[in-house]
């Protein structure tokens, strides 16, 4: 049952298609998940365990390449040829599993598509992960709202919700301010200014690699627990809505 178990774990914590699932399970569910992980390669293991030794591909082999060998095991006082055969089946049902969910997690990072369907599945499960993955799908902004009444507007940085339930979101900002008694929001800093004055004509340059370093500064980690509305932000639309007096306020930093 340990090997069993021990089996499913490792290719569930390595493979990305099921490494989110069992960070977010527990209790039993998350047991008979990686148990049955676990069977499946056990399983698939012995046949082809079986396959081989009924083919005795081994003998063949050494055959074919002269060579001999010679088992003294009850001279030695070591394992006996069937307690050998089930050492080797554990040994090569771990080499499977390790073999399977690295080639899965090397096919997910060379392949982009595959790695956002993994990242959309994850994030289907909760509603604040779906809208950040959203807003880096489609290069846009959020704003977020936390519990303070204090307001930043941000692009959506490094998400990825596949490395188990996102505790932390980074952004990089382009306005702030906080939300009044009313609860309009009110705009106080426009970081495309402070970018100006710190990057200079660099600013200007979206495909300067110096430019993405230095823009890392400038990053900020929010808790998602503190964080009590997100959703998506629209220029044009706050104008419309909320900001009759806005005057081209967010204009540059939104561009």
């Amino acid at each position: 049952v340990l090997l069993i178990f021990a089996i499913g774990y490792i290719y569930c914590r390595i493979n990305p298609a099921t490494r989110f699932k069992i960070i977010r399970m527990d209790g039993y569910s998350l047991y008979f998940y990686i148990g049955v992980h676990g069977v499946l390669i056990a399983i698939f293991t012995l046949v082809i365990f079986y396959l081989v030794d009924l083919a005795n591909l081994p003998t063949r082999l050494m055959d074919s390449y002269s060579l001999s060998y010679s088992l003294h095991l009850s001279e030695a006082k070591a394992l006996d040829f069937n307690e050998l055969k089930q050492l080797i089946l554990c040994i090569s049902a771990f080499c499977l599993a390790l073999l399977m969910s690295f080639t899965s997690n090397v096919y997910s990072k060379i392949f982009r598509a595959s790695r956002d369907k993994y990242m959309l599945k994850a994030a289907k499960s909760n509603d604040l992960e779906l809208q950040l993955f959203q807003s880096t799908q489609k290069y846009t902004p959020v704003l977020i709202t936390m519990d303070c009444d204090k307001v930043y507007v941000g692009m959506v940085y490094n998400f990825d919700p596949t490395n188990g339930k996102v505790e932390y979101l980074t952004i990089l900002p382009l306005l702030s301010g906080y939300r009044d008694d009313k609860k309009k929001v009110k705009f106080t800093n426009n970081y495309y200014e402070h970018y100006k004055r710190y990057l200079g004509h660099k600013a200007d340059d979206t495909s300067n690699n110096e430019l993405l370093q230095m823009m890392m500064d400038f990053l900020i980690i929010i808790p998602t627990n503190e964080v009590t509305i997100l959703s998506g932000f629209d220029v044009d639309a706050y104008k419309e809505f909320e900001a009759s007096d806005f005057d081209g306020f967010a204009d540059k930093a939104l561009q």
